[in-house]
C-alpha cells in the first residue's frame, strides 16, 4: 500500500509538473506572441513610411524635371535675344560703316556747314 500511495503521489508530482511547464510554454508563447504582435506593427509602420517616402521623392523627381524644363525653356529664350541682339549689333555696325562711308563721300565744305 505504501508503494501506490508512492506511486500515486508521483504521478501527482509529474503531473503538477507537466502543468507547471505548461503553463511555462504558455506564458512564452504569449509573450511571443505579444512581441511579434509589436514587431509586426512596427514593420507596418516602417512600410507606411517607406511608401510615403517613395511619394515624396516621385513628387520631388517630378519638380526637378518641372525645373529643368523651365530652365531650358530659360536657356533658349536667352539664346533667342542673344540672336536679335546680335542681329541688331550687326545692324547697326552696318549703318555706322554707310554713315562713315557718306562722310566720307562728302564734300568737305559741307562737312564744314555742320
Amino acid at each position: 500500500r505504501t508503494k501506490l500511495e508512492e506511486a500515486i503521489d508521483y504521478v501527482g508530482l509529474m503531473i503538477k509538473n507537466l502543468k507547471d511547464k505548461r503553463t511555462g510554454l504558455e506564458k512564452s508563447i504569449e509573450d511571443e506572441s505579444v512581441d511579434i504582435k509589436n514587431l509586426k506593427e512596427k514593420l507596418i509602420k516602417v512600410g507606411q513610411y517607406i511608401e510615403e517616402e517613395k511619394l515624396g521623392i516621385k513628387t520631388l523627381q517630378q519638380k526637378r524635371s518641372q525645373v529643368e524644363r523651365e530652365a531650358d525653356d530659360v536657356a533658349a529664350i536667352i539664346g533667342n535675344l542673344r540672336e536679335k541682339l546680335l542681329s541688331i549689333d550687326h545692324i547697326v555696325n552696318e549703318e555706322g560703316n554707310k554713315i562713315a562711308k557718306y562722310k566720307e563721300t562728302r564734300p568737305k565744305s559741307e562737312s564744314s556747314l555742320t
